[in-house]
């Protein structure tokens, strides 16, 4: 039995050679097919956008058996400079967070969500075990800051090594419908410097169409 599977990212350019070497159709704007089992979706900035994208794609084609994300992401480490590829194995909302006295407590702590569903891990796909690519722990944001102390308090609360705008909203959506999931990002900044000049984002996202170029075949469920 053939399986489905949905590439998903936030931006056209996180995905474009794959779109454009191997496109079949283009049944809307925002949605490719390149291969009889795969459509890649790009579902906008941010895990709103990306939820209702998911949606809507699973109302109209269905729920896929797996689903892959890729795109670049801000470094919490100076061990994952920009330009370096990670496998994103959980994630955590992190604006789920209430403040009370100066303290930060998450949904979890008090009780608004299991303590289960704080950190968010996905079922990957059993041939997605990629020895070269590290693990790390993701956490997801709407609010970006420039502000050290905000940012130093939210590595130490939820000690992440990557940040994205969509991670958690990709693995929720897929452990809620059963979908294997895998996540794949490539550094572009420092999450402390905000000046996009200084990101590599023409880099990082060389870096991620090159591992595209040479794993999206072995990576895909046939």
């Amino acid at each position: 039995m053939n399986q489905k599977n949905l590439i998903v990212a936030a931006t056209y350019s996180e995905v474009a050679p794959i779109i454009e070497q191997n496109v079949q159709a283009t049944p809307n704007e925002h949605l490719y097919q390149i291969w009889d089992n795969t459509h890649i979706l790009i579902t906008g900035v941010g895990q709103v956008n990306t939820v209702y994208a998911l949606m809507h794609y699973f109302m109209q084609y269905g729920v896929p058996s797996n689903l892959i994300n890729f795109g670049i992401c801000g470094s919490y480490s100076d061990q994952f400079p920009p330009g370096t590829l990670v496998r994103v194995s959980e994630e955590i909302a992190a604006n789920e967070l209430i403040e009370h006295d100066g303290r930060w407590q998450t949904w979890a702590d008090i009780g608004l969500v299991h303590q289960s569903e704080l950190i968010i891990k996905p079922t990957e796909p059993e041939w997605a075990n990629r020895p070269d690519l590290v693990k790390v722990r993701g956490i997801t944001v709407d609010f970006l800051t420039d502000d050290r102390t905000f940012i130093q308090k939210r590595k130490a609360f939820f000690q992440p090594i990557i940040e994205t705008m969509e991670g958690a909203a990709i693995f929720k959506v897929a452990n809620r419908k059963n979908i294997h999931a895998l996540q794949i990002r490539c550094v572009s900044n420092y999450v402390e410097n905000r000046d996009k000049k200084e990101w590599a984002i023409k880099d990082a996202i060389e870096q991620l169409h090159i591992f595209t170029a040479q794993n999206l075949k072995q990576l895909i469920a046939k």
